[in-house]
């Protein structure tokens, strides 16, 4: 693994120059290289409007990487501010041009803010919160009880954040798609993790600049990047080799003839697009009439995609009108797999249906024993190697079925439920899951025998693994790429998806996490009830952190969830319709409602009649 760990030595020096304070050269690496590289350009010219943008973009990031070390900023305030206005104008050059400064000073004082230690509080009060801001119907922000005092963290849970994009290994790199608001895309070197170059967008508003929260689609000389949160999804294109920005579109737009590298992509929920993959223009669209299950596949030139309501679809990339379309009269759940001839889809009563690629007849179905009810996809997306079936299952299950005929070959138990697609590599199957454990499962032809498994992070894993025998590659919940040894298990270098870097063996954010809203937990009863991007909703024991149940919800929850009559009421945004009744004590649906439109916010008031 390389080292991870920064310096904090600085030699600066400070100069005045057209009307700027401009830094002067510094010796110390910030522990991200691009921005180092920004900092020394700062100090040999000052800041004009060809590199204002970049260099803003930048400044925002070190100054959010320094104060989440500790770094006293308050001196720097009314810089800050200037900075902040943004602008394109004289004062938001010398603006930024102090704000560089008012850093290198920052560093060179090395002033932090003190941490404060207090008592405890001896409250005996535990009042119930059973909706945002308050005790009861008033909003008002007010308990009896007091508050924490002494500043001690006395459990912690996990809760990731919503990440579904895995990498994309090529000619010995890896291609990374970034959720931040400036940085959205790396490069990695496959065997060492070291940063080849990173994709900029120069965005400074988190709320409205999204990141790219989808897998990168890498051509001969281009690699193809789309963002999107609630916002309207955006194609970037970017150089290959040093991933400079060459063109932007917006996700949809269409142009005439054909291209030799083509990728597929779900629009609006419920369209495909066929588009150019050199430079992200559709050359047809097709409306399914319904929300898709997950995303569209492209094998060959066939395009299959599967909808919620029980289609499936078959198109060629000739032409947008489907060969195929068959009503399974299912509910559909999760991306398909496509194997030798065959579809392979999960729907809501866990059953997989191995779907003829030729006709869209049902060749054969496997129903799951395990019973999960509290998750909205139950399989991974299947993959067939050796003439056989791997799946992962919510039930907590990693199956082998026969691709022939759908009966069961073994089936293994692993700790947590399986949301990521396995990776095959020769007779080795690798199976992440959300309690963040990588299992390496020896399919030995009649039985499996357990290789290893690791606990890797503490986030889990939502996005497909991918690998070979260089490295399993997992993506995980906690924004941080992975390479494990396919022998041993071993972490062989990990990289963080979100820019930042580990100082002291603590991993701290530059970036953010662009176009994303948070939600806050209720409490009641000694258990805390949150929602989160990540599209679960947790039960959690406020006396020792136990997560006691949790359900899977289609989308983000950005809302805080109200409790009330033994239920939890949560609703979600980010362009999908449901809002839910969970019960209180199971965690299990009671009942949804499916065209309320953007749900983001909660069932803030509610009355008995």
């Amino acid at each position: 693994m390389p080292d991870i760990r920064v310096s904090r030595s600085v030699v600066v020096l400070l100069f005045l120059t057209a009307g700027a304070m401009v830094s002067a050269q510094t010796t110390t690496d910030s522990g991200i290289a691009d921005i180092d590289q920004i900092r020394q350009n700062v100090h040999a010219t000052p800041t004009n409007k060809s590199n204002l943008l970049s260099r803003r973009a930048a400044l925002i990031r070190w100054w959010r990487f320094l104060w989440h070390q500790g770094y006293d900023s308050s001196a720097y305030n009314e810089t800050w501010n200037m900075v902040n206005n943004g602008g394109d104008h004289r004062g938001a050059m010398i603006a930024v041009d102090r704000g560089y400064a008012a850093l290198e000073s920052m560093l060179l004082s090395n002033t932090r803010v003190p941490e404060v230690h207090g008592g405890p509080s001896g409250s005996t009060t535990q009042t119930a919160w059973p909706v945002y801001h308050g005790t009861d119907g008033g909003q008002t922000g007010y308990s009896p009880d007091k508050g924490p005092s002494e500043g001690k963290i006395a459990w912690r849970v996990p809760k990731g954040n919503f990440w579904n994009a895995k990498p994309v290994i090529e000619g010995g790199r890896v291609y990374v798609a970034s959720p931040g608001t400036d940085v959205f895309a790396y490069c990695l070197n496959e065997n060492t993790g070291k940063v080849i170059w990173n994709g900029r967008q120069y965005g400074e508003n988190i709320y409205h600049t999204p990141g790219a929260i989808y897998t990168p689609v890498v051509t001969d000389k281009r690699v193809l990047l789309s963002t999107a949160w609630w916002q309207p999804q955006t194609h970037f294109v970017l150089n290959k080799d040093n991933g400079f920005f060459v063109s932007r579109i917006p996700a949809g737009s269409e142009s005439e003839g054909a291209a030799k590298d083509v990728w597929v992509h779900k629009f609006n929920r419920t369209q495909i697009v066929l588009a150019d993959a050199t430079g992200g223009k559709g050359f047809w669209k097709f409306n399914t009439g319904g929300f898709i299950a997950g995303d569209p596949v492209l094998a060959g030139d066939r395009v299959y995609a599967v909808g919620q309501s029980g289609w499936v679809f078959a198109l060629t990339t000739s032409k947008s009108k489907p060969i195929w379309q068959r009503d399974l009269k299912v509910n559909f759940r999760g991306t398909p797999g496509v194997g030798d001839g065959i579809i392979y889809a999960g729907d809501t009563n866990r059953t997989l249906h191995a779907i003829d690629a030729s006709d869209g007849r049902t060749v054969w179905t496997f129903q799951a024993a395990e019973v999960e009810n509290k998750t909205y996809q139950y399989f991974s997306t299947a993959v067939e190697a050796n003439k056989r079936v791997y799946v992962g299952t919510a039930g907590g299950y990693v199956y082998c079925l026969h691709a022939g005929n759908g009966s069961v070959i073994w089936k293994h138990k692993v700790s947590d439920w399986v949301r990521s697609s396995p990776v095959v590599v020769g007779d080795t199957v690798y199976v992440a899951t959300l309690d963040a454990r990588l299992y390496a499962l020896k399919d030995t032809g009649d039985s499996v025998i357990e290789v290893w498994q690791k606990s890797v992070g503490e986030h889990g894993f939502t996005a497909d693994l991918v690998g070979n025998s260089n490295g399993i590659l997992a993506s995980g919940r906690d924004l941080v790429l992975y390479s494990l040894s396919p022998a041993t298990g071993d972490i062989q270098w990990m990289h963080s998806i979100i820019d930042g870097a580990w100082v002291d063996g603590v991993r701290h954010r530059a970036d953010a996490y662009g176009g994303q809203f948070q939600t806050s937990p209720v409490v009641v009863d000694d258990i805390a009830y949150i929602g989160g991007p990540d599209g679960f909703l947790d039960a959690v024991d406020v006396n020792n952190g136990k997560r006691l149940w949790r359900f899977k919800t289609q989308g983000r929850i950005s809302s805080a969830p109200r409790v009330a009559e033994g239920k939890v009421f949560v609703g979600k945004n980010a362009h999908h319709d449901e809002f839910y009744a969970v019960d209180q004590k199971t965690g299990e649906l009671v009942w949804k409602i499916d065209n309320l439109g953007w749900a983001s916010v909660g069932a803030t008031g509610y009355a008995i009649k």
